[in-house]
């Protein structure tokens, strides 16, 4: 007897386990394939990449940009550039178009330019040189021109006039740019394509006209 309904039990077990549809023993395959963070990726897919510029600086450096509309070519290379001891208008910009140089304006749009590639070059006779760093103690008010912190004793370039202290000398650009002499040239290339007739007026209407075309002022370079 005992015999009898332990195989009947077993039997009734078997069935049981038959009886069940074969798409539910998938179910739990199905959430292991899910649960690969391979499949989710698929599932879920990456949302699309910022809208960017590559672009090639010189001294064989680099930087990519994001490409905002309304933003130009100029403000979104300056501060890249500045940290180079480089300002846009001692450099010229180019695009890449089937493998050839184009110059653009610095005015451009950058988000015209989306995905492409540009390269800045020095322009010609711009004054370019090394730093000439020595220690200083300033006795004057002075700020460090990367931290903006107050300056007592750091470095100061003989040169171009940049100061900073020896904890940010890693952050100092790595050209350095006569700003005296690169004034000089801007002048020199105002005349050469103003000149002066003897009709012009008074020498301060011309020195106002030079100081309009002038990109910017030197650096404070006191103390």
């Amino acid at each position: 007897m005992g015999n009898g309904t332990d195989s009947s039990s077993s039997l009734s077990s078997e069935m049981t386990l038959s009886s069940v549809p074969s798409s539910l023993s998938l179910v739990p395959s199905s959430l292991s394939v899910l649960q690969n963070p391979s499949d989710l990726s698929r599932i879920n897919p990456k949302s699309p990449q910022k809208p960017i510029v590559r672009v090639f600086l010189p001294n064989k450096q680099r930087t990519v940009v994001p490409a905002r509309c309304g933003v130009t070519v100029r403000d979104s290379l300056k501060k890249a550039l500045m940290m180079r001891g480089l300002i846009p208008e001692c450099c010229a910009v180019y695009r890449v178009q089937d493998g050839e140089k184009k110059p653009i304006g610095w005015d451009t749009d950058i988000s015209w330019l989306t995905g492409e590639e540009l390269h800045v070059e020095v322009l010609e006779n711009v004054p370019l040189t090394t730093h000439n760093f020595v220690r200083k103690t300033f006795f004057t008010l002075a700020f460090c021109d990367f931290c903006r912190k107050l300056l007592f004793q750091g470095f100061r370039c003989q040169t171009c006039g940049y100061k900073f202290h020896q904890r940010c000398s890693t952050e100092v650009p790595l050209m350095c740019v006569n700003y005296d002499r690169l004034d000089l040239l801007f002048v020199s290339k105002f005349f050469e394509h103003h000149p002066i007739s003897q009709d012009e007026g008074p020498f301060e209407e011309v020195t106002q006209a030079v100081e309009s075309y002038s990109p910017s002022p030197p650096p404070d370079i006191s103390g």
